[in-house]
């Protein structure tokens, strides 16, 4: 799924969706910074969201994971 998706949600998205859009709203409102990747990086911080993109996965020979 990592290949195909920007951030996900860990856990019980109504609990953190408030959290979510301040995050979003602070980022617009300073001018975006950074773009898509530091809004992902302050998404990420939260703790909540799952960012795929700032993990490197190694798999064994038989597809299981071997390293994060």
């Amino acid at each position: 799924i990592a290949d195909f998706i920007d951030a996900a949600v860990l856990g019980d998205g109504e609990e953190v969706v408030l959290a979510i859009s301040v995050v979003v709203r602070v980022w617009m409102g300073v001018g975006r910074p950074g773009g898509r990747d530091e809004l992902l990086r302050r998404l990420a911080v939260t703790g909540n969201v799952y960012v795929p993109k700032f993990y490197d996965v190694v798999h064994a020979e038989d597809g299981s994971i071997e390293a994060v």
